[in-house]
């Protein structure tokens, strides 16, 4: 009685948990919800943390198969074990566990192929569990996979890129290590959102003789100032302001051309306008439901407004691109969307893992660093995006906590 039930109400989950998939994952969400600016919060949020529950699940099933597979009890009891201490693991080091999630799907899919051929069936909830298996590798494809082919492609022809939000009021020992990662790293073009008026003068001190060429924004209020350093001259330089009816204040994109070889190369610092804090703040307690409802309506109508102008802006120039920055929207939005329709995403085309950039210092403040352990950053916010003249040779996301936000490094190659 209490198994039926038992699986009768895992039946129910799992076919709950594909449907919250599709709606992620798919068109789905557009078509039963019209883009709601609240139902289109909540999607950024869950995608990439909607997954765990699939994750942990996994050592489970790997070992339920495996016990009605294995013909020896001391065998059954050594698969139970080895699959317990795995998820054990994964509880341990949530921040990693997804890199790994794709050895744990080759064992699943090996046992249940198995199960079908030799007992030519397989359980109901087997069959749900392996339908979101497939939905997880379709959606993250590339991102499962270490990207090993692109190892060797280190010649003199490529071209490192970082891009980094680094919070505009930080102390100062928290900029002396953005400095430090910048340095440690030594990209050759650097794409930095949420600078102040001094790091202007901290830049050109510290960084001069790496980067000789420095583009800041031309105001700093709010989060707006930005700056792009490059190790290779200027050929034109602009900041072209981005405004929308949605709000008084406007967005401040920076532009610049470069030269390599006989190329010139388009480059866009940008940072689109977010939402995602006044969740938080409620969450805290510090703003009402009412407002978070009312705020996040008028914030998701600005980005959407500033990416469909900063998209038409990058429509315009002419040979190989690169916009790099803080787009504070996830791989399931409509901006994401629609600048990955026309260009590669760097972390997507070679990037290991869920290439995640905010949400654990947020998360920390806001639960208390007891949870601290069980935090990562859970939104795929910050992006690189290159016109198709390039080869995305290798992207990570930079362990560095000198902000609230991850550093990504990209290496490319002009084709």
């Amino acid at each position: 009685m209490i198994k039926k039930l038992a699986d009768k109400i895992s039946t129910v989950f799992l076919i709950l948990y594909i449907f919250v998939l599709l709606l992620l994952w798919t068109e789905l969400r557009a078509v039963l919800f019209r883009y709601h600016p609240l139902v289109e919060v909540f999607a950024s949020l869950f995608q990439d943390v909607i997954w765990i529950p699939l994750g942990l699940l996994l050592p489970f099933m790997i070992a339920l198969l495996a016990v009605k597979s294995a013909r020896y009890g001391w065998l059954k009891k050594l698969s139970a074990l080895l699959f317990f201490a795995i998820f054990v693991l994964i509880v341990m080091n949530m921040s990693n566990a997804f890199k790994y999630l794709f050895y744990l799907v080759i064992p699943f899919s090996a046992l249940a192929i198995y199960h079908i051929f030799h007992f030519k069936r397989l359980g109901r909830n087997q069959v749900l569990f392996l339908v979101a298996i497939v939905l997880l590798v379709s959606n993250y494809r590339g991102q499962l996979f270490p990207a090993f082919k692109y190892l060797s492609f280190h010649t003199k022809r490529s071209i490192t890129i970082m891009s980094y939000n680094i919070r505009v009021y930080m102390p100062g020992e928290r900029r002396e290590e953005v400095i430090s990662t910048i340095v440690r790293e030594k990209p050759d073009i650097v794409f930095i959102q949420e600078i102040n008026p001094d790091d202007r003068v901290l830049f050109r001190q510290q960084l001069h003789a790496m980067f000789p060429h420095q583009f800041f924004s031309d105001r700093f209020e709010d989060y707006n100032g930005g700056v792009i350093l490059s190790k290779f001259p200027f050929i034109r330089t602009s900041n072209i302001d981005i405004k929308t009816q949605h709000m008084e204040e406007h967005t401040n994109l920076n532009y610049a051309t470069i030269r390599i070889g006989n190329q010139d190369i388009h480059l866009y610092n940008c940072h689109l306008y977010p939402n995602g804090h006044e969740l938080i703040e409620a969450m805290m307690g510090r703003r009402s439901f009412a407002s978070f409802l009312s705020q996040s309506r008028i914030a998701y109508n600005r980005r959407i407004a500033e990416g469909v102008e900063l998209f038409g802006i990058l429509k315009s120039a002419d040979g190989p691109l690169i916009v790099a920055g803080d787009f504070n929207d996830t791989p399931n939005s409509q901006i994401y969307n629609l600048f990955s329709g026309a260009y590669t995403n760097a972390f997507k085309k070679a990037g290991w893992g869920l290439g995640t950039t905010f949400g654990h210092s947020s998360l920390v403040a806001a639960l208390g660093k007891a949870y601290d352990r069980f935090i990562f950053d859970i939104l795929r916010i910050d992006h690189v995006f290159l016109s198709d003249h390039f080869h995305v040779l290798n992207a990570a996301v930079l362990p560095s906590e000198a902000s609230d936000h991850r550093a990504q490094i990209v290496r490319v190659m002009l084709k």
